[in-house]
């Protein structure tokens, strides 16, 4: 390929290793996106992969939409009746659960609301005042911060609760709002952007039949920026 004559040996040799696992070291600016999209057009042009088994993921929308039109422009001229899965990995979440949320069987249906920060602060600062916590000791704000880190660590309001100890009296009140906040979101078949990844995860762990699916439609996984992945983002792509 024609394409690749830009590419010094190393690169050269990452694009070419396309069975089994692959990380590619480098600083930054020496071309490891570049890397990852000519990785997806060698597979479909020279490896004769079709195209919606590979998915190539991202962290920002921005990144994602130059890979895209980076592999839609080698691939000009090609006769494709697929693209590649390119996205960012809450985009990616809602797509699946979108199609596969009702299988976790939490009440929720492929309708769902995604709340956005502002969303869930208004309905934090609704349970701190239900429950009657102080508002101004306890601010919407900090509640949701540590809501956030706790999703993003995997943890549900369960196991945040379970790991307060009796003289943290600002976290077992932070503990009774997380749970008080999950169940106005279940009520309202609502989720926050952190639950997107927790239930796409929880997911494919709990039911077979949907990840074997999407275990057996993409062949060929690439994450863009693999070393800022958190442990969730490491789960989603290892299941």
């Amino acid at each position: 390929m024609e394409i690749l004559s830009s590419l010094n040996p190393p690169q050269l040799e990452a694009v070419k290793k396309t069975e089994g696992p692959l990380l590619i070291l480098a600083g930054a600016g020496s071309g490891k996106t570049r890397v990852i999209t000519l990785r997806i057009v060698y597979l479909i042009a020279e490896k004769g992969v079709m195209p919606y088994n590979i998915l190539a993921v991202t962290f920002t929308n921005k990144a994602s939409g130059e890979m895209r039109e980076r592999v839609e422009t080698f691939l000009k001229g090609q006769k494709l009746q697929s693209a590649p899965l390119i996205s960012t990995f809450h985009s990616l979440c809602v797509r699946i659960l979108r199609q596969d949320i009702e299988h976790l069987q939490e009440g929720y249906t492929k309708s769902f609301t995604i709340y956005d920060t502002s969303d869930s602060q208004k309905v934090i600062k609704a349970c701190v005042k239900d429950i009657g916590l102080d508002e101004k000791q306890l601010s919407a704000r900090t509640v949701q911060s540590s809501i956030s880190s706790s999703k993003n660590r995997g943890e549900d309001y369960e196991l945040y609760a379970s790991r307060v100890e009796y003289t943290d009296e600002k976290r077992a009140a932070i503990a009774r709002v997380y749970k008080m906040y999950e169940e106005r979101l279940n009520n309202a078949n609502a989720l926050d952007f952190d639950d997107l990844m927790i239930k796409t995860v929880r997911l494919l762990r709990s039911v077979p039949e949907v990840r074997e699916k999407y275990n057996n439609k993409f062949k060929y996984i690439l994450v863009d920026e693999y070393q800022d992945t958190n442990a969730l983002q490491f789960a989603l792509i290892n299941i």
